[in-house]
């Protein structure tokens, strides 16, 4: 379909997806970000036609979609569309699909063919992932130039949002009371969402480098050097919340650190800029403000600080003990348990030292890896299970299945009781481990007999 080639000749690549009315929803956004668009595809699910496409103008991103279900017994597929990772010259909102399965894009409002705005979103941050909860709908973000990341809940009307009965966000927490180092906090990422057993699990993701580059731009002075990019570096935690009778939100921090450095200037010091995140780039920072300093501003110390939310981690300390594992990514449940993919770029930071050491060998991410213990770097992406009860993980992996290119499991589905997992690499040029793979793991408990038709040849290996 020429329709089809010609968005995806404008696109990078699919960043959302679900199913929905018969319907197979795919969301790709616009390569380099160049135009503020988002691109809609709507397949048909038995036959894999392509149905209609459509363009949605004032995004640049779409982070989820997923279908709720309402008090009425009804449900609806919802999205979320906004700014990528930094803010930018975007709307952001969740919107509910509209349409039909003959006519996907049909119905609506004139900028969103299919689609009604039912959230304006601008006053939380960024939409990440949405999850239906004790009668509540959680939303998590990531930061705006106006707010940190943070877990907020809204109360949905009994046939679902929608124009008239809009979602209305109020926050739980956010980054601010989980990091000691308020600078710090503004360059925290929440992870999507996930329930099992009674709690809701949700973690945290740390682009590597992004909080010194922070730090750095509103303390001017600050050195850089091996301390302070240790000190400020951070690895994923994961967290689980629930609700209790009286409606308060309990939290508990699995893994995690009870302390963490915080860079400390004295009683009434001056800073340069900002601590928002940047405008653009992939690697982080913080952007706005003057970065002039006094010339009698003192520098700062380290110290080791407790967060607002004090929290004695139950297991483990953050990035599972691994120094480069630096986002909870996402959440399946198989087999009776939540699985947890990771991203760890130790991989690529080996990779980078032994092939190009002279370029790398002062970068904040080889600085890291040279500091750390080598039992800490285990190559390749974490996969973990999570002990219904306690919340403590078992590794399927921590090497990435033997790959040290596959670097995170970027989203997990199950099918035929199989889990199957779509990894991401920092490396496409090694024709022998590099590029993203599909993985399958295959489900050996006792399996059920065909109700019709000829027994199904045994699953093979990936």
């Amino acid at each position: 379909d020429p329709r089809f080639h010609e968005l995806m000749r404008r696109s990078y690549g699919f960043r959302a997806a679900a199913t929905h009315a018969g319907l197979v929803f795919m969301a790709a956004t616009p390569i380099g970000l160049t135009r503020a668009e988002v691109y809609l595809f709507a397949i048909e699910a038995a036959t894999g036609r392509l149905v209609d496409v459509a363009v949605l103008p004032g995004y640049l991103n779409v982070r989820e979609m997923r279908v709720l279900a309402h008090a009425d017994g009804s449900a609806a597929l919802y999205m979320l569309a906004g700014p990528e990772i930094f803010p930018g010259p975007s709307a952001n909102h969740l919107l509910r699909w509209r349409g039909t399965a003959a006519a996907p894009f049909s119905g609506g409002s004139a900028p969103t063919p299919g689609w009604e705005v039912v959230g304006d979103l601008q006053g939380v941050g960024i939409g990440v992932s949405l999850l239906a909860f004790d009668e509540r709908i959680l939303l998590s973000t990531w930061p705006s130039a106006a707010q940190p990341a943070g877990l907020y809940e809204a109360h949905m009307p009994a046939a679902g949002f929608n124009a008239a009965l809009p979602a209305r966000f109020s926050k739980l927490l956010d980054a601010t009371q989980l990091e000691a180092d308020p600078v710090v906090a503004r360059t925290w990422l929440l992870s999507p969402l996930a329930q099992h057993e009674g709690w809701f699990y949700w973690g945290t993701m740390h682009p590597p480098g992004m909080s010194h580059q922070a730090l750095s731009a509103v303390y001017p002075a600050l050195k850089v050097d091996e301390e302070s990019i240790r000190k400020s570096h951070r690895r994923a935690s994961l967290y689980r919340s629930r609700f209790d009778g009286q409606g308060q939100l309990v939290t508990e921090l699995l893994y995690g650190e009870a302390r963490q450095w915080a860079y400390v200037r004295p009683q009434g010091s001056k800073t340069g800029g900002s601590a928002g995140p940047a405008s653009g780039g992939s690697s982080g920072g913080a952007a706005g403000g003057s970065t002039g300093l006094p010339a009698d501003n003192p520098a700062g110390t380290w110290q080791l600080q407790a967060p607002a939310l004090a929290l004695a981690p139950r297991h483990g300390a953050s990035g599972f003990g691994e120094t480069f594992l630096d986002y909870v990514w996402t959440f399946a449940t198989w087999q009776g348990s939540l699985v947890v993919g990771t991203f760890d770029v130790s991989g690529g930071v080996q990779t980078l030292m032994r092939e190009n050491a002279d370029a790398v060998k002062s970068s904040v991410l080889s600085i890291i890896g040279s500091a750390a213990a080598p039992e800490s770097l285990h190559p390749g992406f974490d996969l973990y299970r999570l002990d219904p009860s306690t919340g403590r993980a078992s590794a399927f992996t921590r090497d990435g299945f033997g790959n040290p290119a596959s670097t995170g499991v970027r989203n997990m589905i199950v099918l035929d009781q199989d889990l199957y997992l779509g990894t991401s690499s920092h490396s496409n040029l090694d024709d022998r481990q590099g590029g993203w793979e599909i993985l399958r793991l295959i489900h050996r408990g006792p399996q059920p007999a065909p109700t019709s038709g000829p027994r199904a040849a045994p699953p093979r290996q990936p």
